[in-house]
C-alpha cells in the first residue's frame, strides 16, 4: 500500500514539474484549461485516497 502510494505520489511531483517547465508556452485559454483539469484530478486523487482509506480501515 506504501509503495503504490509513493510512486503516486512521485508521478504526481514529476507531472507538476514537467507541466511547469512547458506552462509558459502555452496560450492564456490553453493554461486555463490545464489549470482546470489539474483541480479535477487533485480532486479525483483526494477521493480514490479517501476511499482507500476507508476500504483498508
Amino acid at each position: 500500500m506504501t509503495k503504490m502510494l509513493t510512486g503516486m505520489a512521485t508521478g504526481l511531483v514529476l507531472g507538476a514539474a514537467a507541466s511547469m517547465l512547458v506552462m509558459p508556452e502555452l496560450d492564456k485559454r490553453t493554461k486555463k484549461k490545464l489549470k482546470k483539469g489539474i483541480k479535477a484530478a487533485k480532486g479525483f486523487a483526494g477521493s480514490c485516497y479517501n476511499n482507500a482509506l476507508y476500504m483498508f480501515k
